[in-house]
């Protein structure tokens, strides 16, 4: 729908983008426009505004430490790049 635009793909996998097992990753890298990259945490948090919240330790203290890391790494690529952030079960309509 929109060919110019560009999809910034972040994963935290260990396994590198160009492991053959990744069939999904690899055929994603055949459109020219979708970018992957695979994203250290505490990389990523460095020189943010909440680098010192995260490094603080505090998110281990949550009930629900997967949930908040989401919504964590959600806000900040939104931070960095700016865009729209949508849930697979969205669906957009003009």
């Amino acid at each position: 729908m929109n060919p110019s635009l560009s999809v910034n793909l972040l994963y935290l996998s260990p396994s590198p983008p160009s492991d053959p097992a990744n069939l999904v990753i690899q055929q994603l890298l055949e459109y020219s426009k979708v970018h992957v990259n695979r994203i250290k945490v505490a990389d990523y948090m460095r020189d943010t505004p909440i680098e010192r919240w995260y490094f603080s330790g505090i998110i281990n203290t949550s009930n629900w430490p997967n949930t908040h890391m989401s919504d964590v790494l959600r806000y900040l690529t939104l931070w960095k790049f700016g865009g729209i952030y949508l849930d697979l079960d969205v669906i957009v309509t003009t």
